[in-house]
């Protein structure tokens, strides 16, 4: 027997499938953005959520393309970010 999957996973899947920003040059870019800041903030020991939400609640305002640009070139910069979120 095939495992069932759920509808509302179902829903998320087709709703995704035909966004038409994830078919974009922007799109693309935004997911290496998110992919970069993700696995820099993992090796920190915190999760990419859980950085973006206590930036904002610390009202530390920089773009998704500084931090990723940070999280490559300059780590000590970004860690030192991270370890003021904390």
């Amino acid at each position: 027997l095939e495992p069932k999957l759920p509808l509302a996973s179902f829903r998320t899947f087709f709703l995704r499938a035909r966004d038409p920003t994830a078919l974009t040059e922007r799109g693309i870019v935004l997911n290496v953005f998110f992919t970069r800041i993700n696995a820099a903030v993992r090796a920190q020991g915190m999760t990419y959520s859980q950085f973006i939400g206590k930036l904002n609640a610390k009202g530390i305002e920089l773009n998704r393309k500084v931090m990723s640009d940070l999280a490559m070139n300059e780590p000590k910069a970004f860690a030192a970010i991270v370890k003021a979120v904390k």
